[in-house]
């Protein structure tokens, strides 16, 4: 009733909307369909339709005489301002998303690259999935620095501990979202998510991360130890953050962020662990077809930043995997290195 006083509403005749067109498929129905339309159209846009003709002809053929534009062809005056261009793609620093993206379409690699080539985005005011990750990945980075700082282990922390770390990490949680300046009404189910189902934090992402991290059936041995392990050229602050500031496999030059190095002391390993707001699902077939690069590349970088942070030490290569924060695939999943194709790889 409220909302009758402020705006006028009547009623609207759909039909309204038969003698429009909105997409690509209704136009192929319409001219399938409609003999008089068919014919008008084709007269309409006959220039078009006969350039279109044309080019994809030559394509076929691998032709370029009418329209060399649409082959690529920018002609001999550019070429070299192109290779030079090309070149400075070897001297780049690539990130592992860019690397799986080649490996998996170098045309797409290509588009979004070389062309800077990308979808305009509708802007929104709601979390995507990416900035909750992001959200979780912070929370999760300060909160284990802290209790480090303080000598405290969850693996063998008392109730009363356990109740102090409940509270650091929300505490933790509600400044990051702060920083953020979210919208609280459109994020409400995210918000809930990580907080907690009416309140209730024993039902939060938060809480079932800290009753993971507590049980020591799920460690197999190994506790974190380092967090947001950046290596690779940066630019910005993240480059004096690098503990590694140059990684290169087979000349190529690296850079990327590990979320967490664990240890077992004991047996003298190391894990990798790699966040994610999806599900934690090992690509195995991926990862032996060389398009999924992120654990093997990330067990490689790990190694190296040992190497240099511990060099009396020496670690040996255990576990890469992924830490899902998804309620139904809650936890860690990896790989060990002796009994999988990332030990190939590396």
């Amino acid at each position: 009733k409220e909302l009758l006083n402020i705006i006028s509403v009547s009623d609207f005749d759909s039909t309204r909307l038969n003698r429009y067109i909105f997409s690509l498929n209704e136009l192929n129905i319409k001219l399938g369909k409609d003999p008089s339309f068919r014919s008008n159209f084709l007269k309409d846009s006959s220039g078009d339709l006969e350039n279109f003709i044309t080019v994809d002809s030559d394509r076929i053929s691998n032709v370029s005489s009418a329209f060399p534009e649409y082959f690529g062809f920018l002609g001999e005056a550019e070429s070299e301002v192109i290779r030079e261009r090309l070149k400075s793609f070897e001297s780049r620093n690539y990130s592992i998303t860019q690397l799986e993206t080649y490996a998996k379409c170098p045309f797409k690699f290509f588009v979004e690259r070389v062309l800077s080539i990308k979808p305009v985005e509708e802007p929104t005011e709601e979390l995507d999935s990416m900035e909750i990750g992001t959200l979780l990945h912070k929370v999760a980075d300060r909160f284990y620095k802290e209790i480090i700082s303080s000598g405290m282990s969850l693996q063998e922390c008392t109730d009363d501990e356990f109740k102090s770390a409940e509270s650091l990490i929300f505490e933790i949680a509600e400044e990051e979202v702060k920083k953020l300046r979210l919208d609280t009404e459109s994020n409400f189910y995210e918000l809930e998510k990580i907080f907690g189902i009416s309140g209730d934090r024993h039902n939060s992402i938060l809480y079932r991360f800290l009753e993971y991290e507590r049980d020591p059936s799920k460690s197999d041995g190994f506790s974190p130890e380092i967090f947001e392990a950046a290596f690779g050229k940066f630019s910005g602050d993240d480059e004096e953050q690098s503990l590694l500031p140059e990684l290169k496999v087979d000349n190529i030059s690296l850079r990327g962020k590990i979320d967490r190095i664990d240890f077992n002391r004991d047996e003298n390993l190391y894990k990798v662990v790699d966040y994610k707001l999806s599900n934690n699902k090992i690509p195995g077939k991926e990862i032996t077809d060389g398009i999924s690069l992120q654990l093997p590349v990330y067990l490689f970088a790990a190694g190296e930043i040992l190497k240099t942070k511990f060099p009396k030490v020496k670690p040996d290569p255990g576990v890469a995997g992924l830490y899902s924060f998804k309620r139904a695939n809650f936890g860690f999943k990896g790989l060990k290195y002796s009994r999988s194709p990332v030990s190939k790889l590396i």
